[in-house]
């Protein structure tokens, strides 16, 4: 799936029970909080280094003001803390912590002129969120500016432009309304934004101007559902809006603008055909005022380069950033190893410059700047652009004269570390597995975006401990996971990644009790790539669902696929409406109905960008659609299951919100939880006392890390999880009266444990009213 709301771990397969009507989660109260335990796990799963995070623009030098872009720096075990960094030559960078009394965590954004630079974004403190705002003239020296004092609670300032010498910002509150000010000096007050239609949002995502005019970029329309990205002219500095002119249709994306001096640019990408599902290729738009919007003419990467590899893989242009009339903007390749540069001259004529050295990962995105007039006449030599490379994790520095790159310093490497990825009951305790991404890059250029598997063991006390893999070599396999069955049968799958080969081929093995030897599955496929997510025990047989491409090579479309076996050791692949061609499919998890009938869960691509919730099952020899009615038939995908005696449990995201599905014979679904907005739950698991799931928790006064408890599965209460920096949790597992909560290493403790998790739901959740 290309766009996804909420990246998500493989889902548990315990049981889970969710019976009777519906329910919208939240409550305005500050949230009840649990003691929890840190446990100590291994060194793989804790941060060594600092992590940078680059949202925002890369400022052009100009005069005596250098190179500078901002954001936050994460050091190990600490709160994210405002930081801009400063360049005369493009090469030796230097970081200033923008407010050394600055208490809690940052997250935000970087925005200048040749006149003024602004830093500003949300601080997280008590679990509270609110905006804030630095200036500096200089973009050395900074102070703090009193922002109106709605976004000091209920809008979370997340955009920011500076125009001449006035600052102007959005934020966007949990009710998905925005406002803006404008700060003219010292001063700041609230600006109008464009008005909408009943039930539209205007997910505003980025703002520039010159003089008294102002251009917002923004995807207004319904919650949740696709929206072409238009934009909206004020030329009085926010005071009125002029009526949404389409600048790309809801297939399409928009970067970033920039204000070359005549005309703006947007850059960002379109499908290359309209074919429906077809990949994307940078592309680029301009319009003299903003009323009215042509594409331009991008020349591809050369066929013969290192940049263009294969046509089926996404390519897209990051924000674009200007000076002297230029227009510098970096190009990714979800294929590519390296990143290119693309320059628009003064004349509006788009080429190909060149390509960058190897990054850290594929897809590699960035910034970059126009050094003087591009020319390099104000700093850096012969060099006519900087090239900011990474945005969040790692990031680098470099320049380009001509069309030769020059690395200069790495600002901050990329920590792969191990994650808890699934939890499994254990012969002594619970078995969690661990993923550690890895990537790789040959001298040709070849790379390899694979995980190293881990496992661990915890069963009980304070220590969360290595353990050996059985059989070996599933620690040299992808995507691990696991199943039982009610006999004390047990499988293991994973997929191997062959070297020479641009294949992914899926292995496993299969034991009748922990007493046996463990045997080798035979029937899969020797060709494609065939990653499984999810198995299950059907009670006569087993059952294994993922997704299926034809090569590993990235951009090749993936659909959904599903395996049966009814000894676990002889596998076939199963026939099914998975769909084919450039629209996509995937199986997210697998349940097992009361009558014993497997059910798939997941998406299908329905158009390019936009997806529907999808569930199937057995249908004789072949695998159909089931009916989910009205939850079918809108944006969204489901993620996981459970089930248990009464029937099967989905978590699933539709429209826009998290939800829990119950049915109990795969035709009669109903919806038991609705999100509020803000609000994350996902992947419930039964406990003693009730359920717990894991997610996160934000409104107008609260916002953080939450476990969400219940009694019965219907009412949920969020309950805090303690941590230095905002986030959601990410898995929850059940070990005898305890329950173990997984965290993002960045944001806290990995790994938690509440203890007596049965005596704590009876403290904390409410019960219900008779």
């Amino acid at each position: 799936m290309r766009t996804r709301t909420r990246i998500l771990g493989i889902a548990t397969v315990l049981a889970v029970a969710v019976p009777l009507a519906a329910c919208t989660g939240g409550t305005e109260d500050p949230l009840p909080s649990v003691t929890v335990e840190s446990l100590t796990v291994p060194d793989s799963m804790l941060p060594t280094e600092a992590v940078i995070d680059r949202d925002s623009e890369f400022l052009a030098a100009s005069g005596d003001l250098p190179l500078a872009f901002g954001g936050s720096v994460t050091e190990p075990g600490e709160t994210s803390v405002p930081a801009v960094w400063v360049s005369d030559d493009a090469t030796t960078w230097q970081r200033t912590i923008v407010d050394s009394d600055f208490d809690g965590s940052f997250d935000g954004v970087l925005a200048g002129s040749s006149e003024r630079a602004a830093l500003g974004g949300l601080a997280w403190k008590d679990r509270a969120y609110s905006s804030v705002l630095w200036t500096s003239e200089d973009r050395a020296n900074w102070e703090s500016v009193e922002l109106p004092d709605a976004f000091l609670s209920t809008y979370r300032l997340s955009i920011l432009s500076v125009v001449g010498t006035r600052i102007f910002g959005i934020g966007v509150s949990t009710e998905g309304e925005a406002a803006g000010f404008v700060v003219s000096g010292d001063s700041a007050a609230e600006i109008s934004l464009p008005e909408l239609g009943d039930d539209e949002l205007l997910s505003p995502s980025s703002l520039t101007g010159e003089g008294s005019n102002l251009l917002l970029v923004a995807r207004p329309g319904p919650e949740g559902e696709p929206a072409a990205t238009v934009s909206f002219v004020s030329t009085d500095r926010g005071k009125s809006w002029s009526d949404p002119v389409e600048i790309a249709d809801s297939t399409a994306g928009v970067a970033g603008v920039a204000w070359t001096g005549t005309e703006y640019v947007a850059t960002g990408w379109s499908p290359r055909t309209t074919a429906g599902g077809a990949s994307d290729r940078a592309s680029s738009w301009v319009s003299a005022d903003g009323s009215s919007w042509s594409k331009e003419a991008v020349p591809a990467p050369p066929e013969d380069g290192p940049f263009f590899l294969v046509d089926v893989a996404d390519e897209w242009f990051g924000a674009p950033s200007t000076a002297g009339g230029i227009v510098t903007v970096v190009a990714a390749n979800a294929n590519a190893a390296i990143s290119a540069l693309f320059t628009r001259s003064a004349s509006g004529v788009w080429s190909f410059t060149g390509t960058t050295s190897t990054n850290e990962a594929s897809g590699g995105t960035g910034m970059a700047v126009p050094l003087g007039d591009g020319a390099g006449t104000a700093i850096g030599g012969d060099a006519t652009a900087a090239v900011l490379l990474g945005s969040s994790g790692y990031l680098r520095a470099g320049t380009f004269a001509g069309s030769s790159y020059r690395g200069g310093a790495t600002l901050a490497s990329r920590q792969f570390l191990a994650l808890v990825n699934d939890a499994f009951p254990g012969p002594e305790g619970i078995d969690l597995v661990l993923r550690k991404r890895v990537f790789t890059v040959s001298e040709n250029l070849d790379w390899r975006n694979t995980s190293e598997y881990s496992l661990a063991g915890y069963s009980g006390g304070d220590t969360v401990s290595t353990s050996p893999w059985d059989p070996e070599i599933l620690g040299s396999l992808l995507n691990v996971t696991m199943a039982a069955d009610a006999d004390g049968g047990q499988i293991i799958t994973g997929s191997a990644f062959p070297k020479g080969r641009s294949v992914i081929l899926a292995q496993g093995f299969y034991r009748a009790d922990e007493n046996v030897d463990w045997v080798p599955m035979t029937g899969f496929s020797d060709e494609g790539s065939t990653e499984f997510f999810a198995l299950a025990s059907t009670g006569d047989g087993w059952v294994a669902v993922g997704d299926y491409r034809t090569s590993s090579n990235a951009g090749t479309p993936s659909h959904a696929t599903a395996w049966q076996s009814t000894d676990g050791v002889a596998w076939s692949r199963a026939a099914g409406d998975f769909g084919d061609g450039l629209l996509e499919s995937s199986l997210a998890d697998v349940c097992i109905l009361p009558d014993g009938t497997p059910i798939g869960i997941g998406w299908t691509e329905v158009n390019t960008g936009s997806y529907r919730m999808t569930a199937w099952s057995p249908d004789g020899d072949s695998w159909a659609h089931r009916d989910l009615g009205e939850f079918g038939e809108r944006e969204g995908f489901g993620s996981s299951c459970a089930n248990d005696d009464a029937g099967v449990v989905v978590s699933a995201t539709i429209g826009g919100r998290d939800v829990l599905l119950r049915t109990t014979t795969g035709a009669d679904w109903r919806q038991v939880f609705k999100a509020e907005r803000g609000v994350n739950l996902y992947d419930p698991v039964t406990v003693p006392g009730g359920f717990a799931a894991a997610g996160g928790w934000a409104n107008d006064t609260t916002a953080g890390a939450v476990v969400w408890l219940s009694r019965d599965g219907i009412r949920w209460t969020p309950v805090s999880i303690p941590s230095l920096n905002p986030d959601s949790t990410n898995l929850v597992a059940a070990y005898g009266d305890d329950l173990l909560v997984a965290l993002p290493a960045v944001s806290g403790d990995p790994l938690l444990v509440v203890r007596d998790i049965e005596k704590v739901i009876d403290e904390l959740v409410p019960k219900a009213e008779k």
